[in-house]
């Protein structure tokens, strides 16, 4: 079973839609982001607080089944210098501590925890967003094209597999090597 968070629409769907094809049962969830109050918060909210809010409530459930994986997902924002988004960057490097900080408390019980880091994918809100941005964005890594929710979405079903058992507390960056390190 998968839970996938943000799965209304871009990588939250594509996420979804992967796992499923995979034979995972996916439960999907998305909030309604014009109830949130300022930007801050929001932010906050939707990358954090509703991250951990959502392991929190399949832990005890993986727990009792001695096994579970939990991917979250982070930003290649977090490694390189991006203005104007120092909020976004901020709410994404907190999910990478959480990240680390959960998987030495939940490795005891077979449950696995890492995160991606996706650089700019060309998702309908990116595309709305920060159009102006994508062709700045595709000359800073080494692949020169934006990725799409199709480069993303077989390293989600390899964390979320049998295959990635050993694989805990990491970021892996998925963003055509903007980041390196």
């Amino acid at each position: 079973m998968a839970v996938v968070t943000g799965a209304a629409r871009g990588l939250g769907r594509a996420y979804s839609e992967r796992l499923a094809a995979e034979g995972a049962c996916v439960v999907v969830a998305d909030i309604d982001a014009s109830a949130a109050h300022d930007e801050w918060r929001r932010v906050f909210a939707v990358n954090v607080e509703d991250t951990f809010l959502a392991i929190r409530a399949v832990v005890p459930v993986m727990r009792e089944r001695g096994a579970g994986r939990i991917i979250n997902v982070s930003s290649s924002t977090v490694w390189v210098s991006t203005p104007g988004l120092s909020c976004y960057v901020a709410s994404k490097a907190a999910v990478i501590g959480l990240t680390r900080s959960l998987a030495r408390e939940l490795a005891p019980y077979g449950i696995t925890i890492n995160a991606i880091s996706p650089g700019l994918t060309l998702t309908e809100n990116a595309l709305e967003t920060l159009k102006d941005a994508v062709p700045i964005a595709i000359d800073l890594p080494a692949i020169k094209r934006s990725a799409t929710p199709d480069d993303l979405v077989g390293t989600v079903a390899f964390l979320a597999s049998d295959d990635s058992a050993f694989v805990t507390g990491q970021t892996l960056n998925v963003d055509s090597g903007q980041a390196m390190h």
